[in-house]
């Protein structure tokens, strides 16, 4: 059993040029106006609809299908049921068990084909052409002939007529491309403008001239009165006001109608057949755009139309509904978990407010301690600062005692540092003693690497500001540098008041025993 109609194009290896698709239209749609030629085939498709309305009918809407030329050509009933069929077609493609009762079904109306599908012989179904004029066959052989493939798609492969298949395809041909249904008429009015263009000259000079349809239904000429006289009769009997039938604003090619006239083949036709075939012509095409028009509407309005479309939009409005109810039970959700957290949140703050307010209470209360031992630092600097400016001054009325040994001997490969004093006092020591550094005591920015290596500091507080004098000591207590003051500004004291201060630290001593 051949899956769908591609398939079966497929199989059978493209042995006819025509297309799948056209091969598939022309199947389901001519199947779908077989199903709906009698009551009880009516009854059968709408029992078999009606099982799931709502599928079948998106199935044939979304089908391209419902606008091929098979489908339009008969009544509004044939193409209201048709469409039906057509639904169930197109979902049976997919589902083997709805497949199933279509066959079913065919095999009920159209059971001599079914036979003949069966025992791969088409004899009966020719025998029972040769009863029929010419028209009947050619609508009975184009729906034969869907039933006939559908049956050998879903039914039959083993053994197949080929030849038969061959003559149904193509009579598919045939229709596509020559029937007047399938016909481009706007290529056909091209193809037979000099005919066209003659009969409206013929016409003009027995009538008049004329531009549409108006001037030729209301032109005084007695035969056209006549005609329309007839055709107003008739719509007066069935109590139609023919003066409110025209639509004005759809107009009438005159041209399709002599066209018409022409696909008669009857080139002796004479000018008052011509018109009285444009007047009827008029009024039929009329009617037929009144049928379009009411066809459209009634697509477009119908109960199952409208139902269908309540539908849907009820469905829309339980899945909006629905979708509402989650999103509302999501907001009381989070509602919940804000509030939650709020909470939380708020005795997370409280507790980081008394340990901030705790820590603050700590750290005011070290600041005062630190404060109180800041004043403290501060008035022992200037207890210190006070102590070592009486120093200097002591310093200055003391008069150390000479010693047996010059300065050279004591500061010999010993790195001293002399920190104030005035600059010419710093350049005539350093002179005497360049192995004796200085620096200038109101220097707050010095190069603390200078105190490197320094084995003894002197200041000389005299000439010296306190900020030098206490990044110095900072330097001095890091490093354990030992340190001492001068106090004399005689060249010859300070001397001895370096000998006396380096004796104090031994480094005399040390000096002597190295020699």
């Amino acid at each position: 059993m051949y899956t769908n109609v591609e398939c079966f194009y497929d199989d059978i290896e493209d042995k006819w040029d025509l297309h799948s698709n056209i091969l598939k239209d022309y199947i389901l749609v001519n199947i779908s106006v077989g199903l709906t030629r009698s009551k009880e085939m009516i009854k059968d498709v709408e029992d078999l609809y009606n099982t799931d309305k709502l599928k079948y009918y998106d199935a044939y809407r979304s089908s391209s299908c419902i606008n091929h030329d098979i489908m339009c050509q008969g009544s509004l009933t044939q193409e209201i049921h048709a469409r039906k069929m057509l639904g169930i077609l197109l979902i049976a493609e997919k589902d083997k068990t709805l497949r199933n009762k279509v066959i079913k079904l065919l095999r009920k109306y159209y059971y001599l084909i079914y036979r003949a599908v069966k025992k791969c012989s088409n004899k009966e179904i020719i025998k029972r052409y040769l009863d029929m004029d010419v028209v009947e066959i050619s609508t009975e052989k184009r729906l034969d002939g869907a039933v006939y493939l559908y049956f050998v798609m879903y039914c039959y492969t083993k053994k197949v007529d080929y030849n038969h298949i061959s003559f149904i395809v193509n009579d598919i041909k045939n229709y596509c491309l020559y029937s007047p249904m399938t016909t481009d008429i706007h290529k056909e009015i091209d193809n037979n403008y000099k005919e066209i263009q003659d009969i409206k000259s013929l016409v003009k000079e027995h009538y008049g001239e004329f531009s549409n349809y108006k001037d030729i239904l209301y032109c005084e000429n007695d035969e056209v009165m006549d005609v329309d006289g007839i055709i107003e009769n008739i719509f007066m009997i069935n109590k139609i006001d023919i003066t409110q039938f025209f639509d004005e604003s759809e107009e009438i090619n005159i041209d399709n109608i002599i066209l018409a006239c022409i696909k008669c083949g009857n080139k002796d036709l004479k000018t008052k057949d011509i018109m009285q075939g444009l007047v009827n012509g008029i009024y039929i095409q009329s009617f037929i755009n009144e049928y379009k028009k009411a066809r459209g509407t009634y697509y477009k309005n119908s109960q199952e139309t409208l139902y269908f479309k309540l539908d849907t939009l009820e469905k829309k409005v339980n899945a909006l509904e629905s979708e509402h109810k989650e999103m509302k039970a999501k907001i009381d959700s989070l509602r919940s978990e804000k509030e939650a957290f709020d909470k939380t949140l708020s005795n997370e703050i409280n507790k980081l407010n008394k340990v901030h307010n705790s820590e603050i209470f700590d750290v005011k209360k070290d600041m005062r301690i630190l404060e109180h031992e800041l004043d403290r630092e501060k008035e022992y600097r200037a207890e210190l600062n006070s102590l070592r400016e009486y120093m200097f001054q002591v310093k200055n009325e003391y008069v150390p005692i000479k010693s047996d040994k010059d300065l050279d001997y004591y500061i010999k490969d010993k790195n001293i540092l002399i920190i104030g004093g005035s600059k010419y006092w710093r350049m005539k020591f350093k002179e005497k003693y360049e192995q004796i550094r200085t620096l200038n005591g109101f220097n707050e920015n010095f190069d603390t690497s200078i105190l490197k290596n320094v084995d003894y500091v002197f200041f000389y507080t005299g000439l010296m500001s306190h900020s030098t004098y206490n990044k110095a000591m900072k330097i001095i207590r890091i490093n354990q540098i030992k340190f001492g003051y001068i106090g004399k500004t005689n060249m010859d004291l300070v001397e001895e008041e370096i000998i006396e201060e380096l004796k104090k630290c031994d480094i005399g001593r040390k000096a002597n025993s190295s020699d």
